[in-house]
């Protein structure tokens, strides 16, 4: 049962019936699906941009570590 749901009655749906979800319910639930996919396709694209920005880093991943052994080597100097 979710959170926005009211309870199972059974004597109300003997009395009346089974009530049918208002439509609130329906645009609540319908809004929720909405943000998960938007949360969904936002880490999707995310991880795309990840994935494409990944070789450019190995490229100079090797010119990084020369910079870096290079000001050490001053510094200890």
């Amino acid at each position: 049962m979710k959170a926005n749901e009211e309870p199972h009655d059974f004597f109300s749906s003997m009395m009346f019936g089974h009530r049918e979800p208002t439509s609130d319910n329906l645009k609540n639930e319908q809004r929720e699906e909405e943000q998960d996919l938007a949360g969904t396709d936002q880490l999707l694209l995310i991880l795309a941009l990840i994935q494409a920005i990944q070789p450019i880093f190995e490229q100079i991943k090797p010119m990084l570590m020369s910079l870096i052994s290079s000001l050490d080597n001053k510094k200890n100097d």
